[in-house]
């Protein structure tokens, strides 16, 4: 809860922080523009100087002559000038701030606690000897319908190490098929997945007419995701080993 707060918070003052950039910027920028005007009215060309003149010089300080209303408009452009540009660098060095310590809490918040560093995400997971993993009975962890409990399937591996077979404890309706699973060749093997192929005479295509792989990745010994070399087909969820 206490991380959330101060998320929460150091997002409102970067927000206000990049606002105030904002608003200065544009000032900045309006200003430069009626430096311009007073430029072209010095060289005597065809300007508007009464909205310079009205922004800029104090009624108390117009007199009617345009070479003195320049001149005072100039001067106070200039100053306005210098301090829009130190709150343009604080409103920039706030936000650079405000950035660096949410960057930091959230490093913070993400480091884990002493003693379990071996646990904590980025850690290059265990090797897996895919081959010897595969073997068994799996679920999907998230699909109720396919989980260990409704529709298990069981992994063989032949012993040549040659095929693997999926089936299912209860048929799949594909395409208007019954599918009891799948026989597939194993291409080969690298740690922590194995590289399959459809088996049969005439296996599945990718849209450029090449065979379609599919790459069964282990997690651990106990967790398997099924991807598929085709673009834009999205990985299984993620698939346990049930228990016995």
């Amino acid at each position: 809860m206490t991380y959330l707060v101060l998320q929460i918070l150091l997002v409102v003052l970067a927000i206000g922080a990049a606002a105030a950039a904002v608003a200065w910027t544009v000032k900045l920028v309006t200003l430069s523009q009626h430096k311009k005007i007073l430029r072209d009215a010095e060289a005597l060309k065809l300007v508007d100087l009464s909205a310079v003149i009205t922004a800029h010089v104090p009624v108390g300080q117009r007199t009617q002559n345009p070479q003195q209303e320049i001149a005072a408009a100039k001067e106070i452009i200039a100053r306005k000038g210098r301090q829009n540009v130190r709150r343009l660098l604080i409103s920039s060095a706030a936000l650079a701030v405000i950035i660096g310590a949410n960057l930091v809490l959230d490093l913070r918040e993400t480091q884990p606690p002493p003693g379990t560093r071996g646990a904590s995400v980025g850690i290059v997971p265990p090797t897996v000897d895919a081959l010897a993993a595969a073997a068994g009975k799996w679920g999907w962890k998230f699909n109720a319908l396919m989980s260990c409990t409704e529709n298990p399937h069981t992994i063989f591996i032949s012993p040549d190490r040659h095929k693997l077979s999926i089936r299912f404890a209860k048929s799949l309706t594909m395409r208007g098929e019954t599918v009891p699973g799948y026989d597939l060749d194993i291409l080969g093997s690298r740690p922590n997945e194995l590289i399959l192929r459809q088996a049969g005479a005439t296996p599945e295509k990718d849209a450029e007419g090449r065979p379609v792989e599919w790459i069964m990745h282990f997690d651990d010994q106990n967790t398997y995701v099924m991807k598929r070399s085709v673009f834009g087909v999205t990985p299984s969820g993620q698939i346990g080993r049930c228990a016995e």
